[in-house]
């Protein structure tokens, strides 16, 4: 998050981290609603962080982001 923080500016995108004290990774549809509405509000290129398995924009009426997903090794 630190890497992303400090490389935005000079790459012209924001950064808007979730954070939240307990994770869910399943959530109810309207959950996932208010969650994909959310993101259709950011204005310009964004990294959005947060821990979830996927977020339907299609199936919710949304058009669809570009996913990128980082996975690391939860020791390090």
């Amino acid at each position: 998050i630190k890497l992303m923080s400090n490389l935005g500016p000079e790459n012209g995108y924001q950064i808007s981290v979730d954070q939240r004290t307990e994770e869910m990774y399943n959530v109810p549809p309207w959950e996932q609603l208010q969650m994909a509405e959310s993101i259709q509000t950011f204005t310009g290129p964004t990294v959005w962080v947060r821990h979830f398995n996927f977020l339907d924009f299609g199936a919710l009426g949304f058009p669809s982001p570009t996913w990128i997903n980082i996975v690391r090794d939860p020791v390090s």
